[in-house]
């Protein structure tokens, strides 16, 4: 045995299935390199009725042939050749073709270039001149077979990842479609609590526009970089709706009281955040991957908390009412100020933002507020597009 059979022991089989049951990929196409014509030539006759082979002299040539789209079963190349020799070919081939079996002859027996074919070249087989016809041919009906396995496990392979992508489109255009039932039904509980607080118009849309352009500008500005990221702006524009939800549990002798509510009715209506907060607790059961959600059961508990401790229903303080709803409640805030109510002018925008401001540190995230007075245009431009008035006229 010589050095290079060694070198080189026959591959394990890559595929247990018959012969007849592997695809054709470049069918029985061999091309020979050699920078000797007459062994090329020679090689050309004796193995053209087995195979359909073609002929370069020199790695160049066969490079040619496969950057221009030509392909192979088996390229079985000399190594000694001048200017680009066996083994650096077989590699460019590897990275261009990698379903090509590559093999190698030569008439050294070099270690060194068995270990350099093996390691850059990754060669199947390692033939050892003088060549014999039969032990050629051999090699290369097991290169086409090689090839075959391989094109045949590579087709394989792109069908489960097609079946796999086309039913995790399917899955996802059903799983957003489910979403969207679902937020519309969410949705309208909160527009029926809204509605039976006399709140005006456009106030939940007007609240979540606000809320996107606040946390937005948190992320632009720096802010929160552990909290705030492009799920958490979509999240909250989705769940800003749901925050007074709860108020779907106060009796309409409180909530639609036309008089100032007494002692014992506030103490009713501090309980709309924790009643908001189980109405969520319960879709969340049964939509556990929708992630504004949970978010909108953080709104929906602690937007009547205050920075200093004083607010509703567990008086947290500071950053332990989470941010989701530190921003909503600036948000919420400045748009009851600035619309008109039965029991109240609507303040100017000047006039919100001096009074927000006056509370940071008491009742507002400080930080919040000073994120909002860098974009007072974008909140004048909020109240402008989705006034009640003009939508009400369009309407």
């Amino acid at each position: 045995m010589n050095p290079f059979d060694q070198a080189f022991p026959e591959p394990a089989a890559e595929f247990s299935a018959a012969n007849e049951t592997l695809i054709e990929g470049a069918g029985r196409r061999v091309l020979i390199v050699d920078n000797e014509p007459e062994l090329a030539q020679m090689l050309f006759i004796l193995l053209s009725d087995q195979f359909d082979i073609e002929v370069a002299y020199s790695g160049e040539e066969a490079l040619d042939l496969i950057l221009a789209g030509e392909r192979f079963a088996v390229v079985l190349s000399d190594h000694h050749m001048p200017g680009m020799d066996g083994v650096t070919l077989l590699a460019r081939i590897q990275e261009i073709a990698p379903l090509t079996t590559r093999m190698m002859f030569t008439g050294l027996y070099d270690m060194n270039v068995a270990s350099r074919a093996l390691s850059e070249g990754h060669i199947f087989r390692f033939l050892a001149k003088p060549l014999r016809a039969d032990e050629v041919a051999q090699a290369l009906e097991d290169g086409v077979l090689r090839h075959r396995q391989k094109a045949t496990r590579r087709l394989t392979e792109d069908r489960l990842r097609f079946a796999h992508d086309s039913i995790q489109g399917f899955n996802a255009v059903l799983e957003e479609r489910l979403n969207e039932a679902q937020y519309a039904v969410v949705l309208s509980l909160a527009k029926l609590a809204e509605e039976r607080d006399r709140c005006t118009g456009l106030h939940l849309d007007r609240v979540s526009a606000f809320c996107r352009a606040l946390a937005q500008a948190c992320m632009d500005q720096g802010k929160f970089t552990d909290e705030i990221d492009k799920r958490f702006v979509r999240d909250i524009e989705l769940c800003a709706p749901l925050h007074d939800i709860g108020k779907v549990g106060i009796p309409d002798s409180i909530l639609l009281k036309p008089g100032k509510l007494t002692e014992e009715d506030w103490e009713v209506m501090r309980t709309h955040p924790l009643i908001g907060a189980q109405t969520l607790d319960a879709i969340i059961a049964s939509s556990p991957g929708m992630s504004f959600l949970v978010m909108g059961r953080e709104v929906a508990l602690g937007h009547h908390e205050f920075w200093n401790g004083k607010g509703y229903p567990k008086g947290l303080v500071g950053e332990a009412t989470p941010i989701a709803a530190r921003i909503l409640k600036i948000a919420d805030c400045y748009d009851a100020l600035t619309t008109e109510r039965p029991y109240k002018r609507a303040w100017s925008h000047e006039e919100s933002f001096e009074h927000i401001q006056n509370l940071a540190g008491v009742e507002f995230d400080p930080t919040i507020v000073h994120v909002m007075s860098l974009i007072a245009d974008e909140f004048i431009e909020i109240r402008g597009r989705l006034n009640d008035v003009d939508n009400q006229l369009a309407a």
